[in-house]
């Protein structure tokens, strides 16, 4: 076990403490790491503690139990209702700074007096240390070093003394390999796919970052064709390294797009369409949902056409769906520049959405707007929700309007039938080069775009003037990457 001295200085909450102890020889400087592989008594003002943690310690033997962590002896100048205690601080990190410690309350245990000496073990719940190591490093049951030390007390009903070490609250620290209770999930490292269109071996399911019991979601895409889906497209998941151990869902869900999977389940059936399935194996919840890289917004503003003023819609996550279109009376989304195939149209509530798909786009089923205009689209595919917010205004604001609002820098839409709405010109007099702004939408942050000059993004960051004079200001808001342009004239 590693020793360290502790160089922080702590506020004593009791400076009449050291009176209340007989004087004795403190302990030789700390300050060279040592290793003790039986912890020794250490002694300081008259009292004296011994950790009883080794180099090591399995957190299973602990679970639902007590775990006595210290040993400590003082002179019986204290009252016997008096209680020894204190608090146990773990840590991931050998500096404890803010964010990487846990306080854990310490009582005493097996309290005697033996020989005009006072001695006590000290305990903390095993669980909690096993709570802290979670919140630390996460429920992989792998060894990790975590750092100890403790502050010690007297309470004799009426006032607690800190019994300090040298003149510190905080005695030594100790270093302490700790295993973790492993939880036991049921959950693999690694999944596969298969399916009736798919190799025999599968198709290895992507997996993110950490151990599987902290992330039990795995995820898989596959495209299925119409000719594939006439066929009957059906997947399983199972084990990479057990194919004979299948996952599917239960008998008349066999078509459902999100549910739970059993052990032992019948094969789900695609439709046709690019799916991303998304599976957490320790719930056992599944999701599959439409894998698309954008959605595009046909309107009767471009005669739902593809080739003109179109907006488009692009994701990170293959779940949420935004940017800018011009829309007039109402829109559908597509799944490709296409109105045959993947469609989303008009939903049975307000805001809401459904796959439509072998059917073409019309005034019945088109997601209706109030007002012809720019919108800005969030669109959530699991949610099958479409919210439009209308772009009235575009402005400029920032440091040279002194962010105030209502001094925004109005910016005029374009309205030729190529660009309706979606390029916004104006002029703006930056006094340097740096200077931050930002476009917003209405007069109002609700709606707001930054980021970089030619990659403007919704929310994003505070963007720079190249410099000092009068600019003309182009913002484009059809293709993507969305973008402002600054000319000076």
């Amino acid at each position: 076990m590693k020793l360290m001295a502790m160089k922080k200085s702590i506020l004593c909450l009791a400076g009449a403490c050291a009176l209340l102890f007989t004087a004795c020889e403190d302990t030789s400087d700390l300050g060279t790491m040592q290793v003790n592989e039986k912890p020794a008594l250490v002694s300081s003002n008259g009292v004296s503690s011994r950790f009883l943690i080794g180099n090591s310690i399995d957190l299973a033997t602990y679970e639902n139990l007590d775990l006595p962590v210290l040993h400590t002896e003082m002179k019986a100048d204290f009252p016997t209702s008096a209680k020894t205690g204190g608090v146990l601080q773990l840590s991931s990190t050998p500096d404890f700074e803010e964010g990487t410690t846990v306080n854990v309350d310490m009582v005493a245990i097996n309290d005697s007096e033996e020989n005009d000496v006072r001695k006590a073990d000290v305990a903390i719940e095993g669980n909690a240390w096993e709570n802290a190591f979670v919140e630390f490093f996460g429920k992989a049951p792998y060894a990790k070093d975590m750092y100890v030390r403790y502050k010690l007390y007297i309470n004799d009903g009426s006032q607690t003394l800190i019994l300090p070490y040298q003149g510190e609250d905080w005695w030594p620290v100790y270093t302490v390999n700790v295993t973790p209770v492993d939880l036991k999930y049921d959950v693999r490292p690694s999944y596969s796919v298969f399916g009736s269109f798919l190799p025999d071996t599968g198709v290895e399911m992507i997996h993110g970052e950490g151990h599987e019991y902290d992330n039990p979601v795995f995820t898989a895409f596959v495209n299925v064709s119409e000719e594939q889906a006439a066929a009957g497209y059906t997947i399983t998941i199972s084990p990479t390294d057990d194919p004979s151990v299948v996952y599917g869902v239960e008998p008349g869900y066999e078509s459902d797009l999100s549910g739970r999977l059993v052990l032992g389940g019948l094969p789900v059936k695609l439709p046709f369409g690019p799916w991303k399935i998304e599976a957490n194996m320790i719930t056992k919840m599944y999701t599959i949902s439409i894998a698309l890289d954008k959605l595009y917004v046909p309107s009767f503003g471009n005669n739902n056409s593809f080739t003109r003023n179109c907006g488009t819609l692009l994701t990170d996550d293959f779940i949420t769906y935004t940017g800018a279109a011009y829309i007039s009376k109402g829109f559908g989304l597509t799944g490709q520049p296409s109105l045959r195939g993947v469609l989303y149209t008009k939903g049975d509530t307000e805001n809401s959405i459904k796959l439509d798909t072998g059917r073409i786009l019309n005034d019945g089923n088109m997601i209706p707007v109030e007002k012809n205009g720019l919108y800005w689209l969030n669109v959530n595919l699991i949610n099958k929700t479409a919210d439009a917010t209308l772009l009235e205004t575009l402005g400029l604001v920032g440091e040279m309007t002194g962010w105030a609002d209502g001094k925004d820098i109005a910016l005029t839409p374009s309205k030729a039938q190529a660009s309706q709405y979606t390029t916004w010109t104006g002029e703006v007099t930056f006094t340097k080069a740096g200077e931050q702004f930002k476009i917003r939408a209405n007069g109002s942050w609700t709606t707001n775009f930054g980021g970089e000059l030619d990659d403007l993004k919704w929310d994003g960051g505070n963007l720079l003037s190249p410099g000092a004079g009068t600019y003309k200001v182009t913002v484009n808001l059809l293709t993507h990457p969305y973008s402002i342009t600054l000319v000076a004239k």
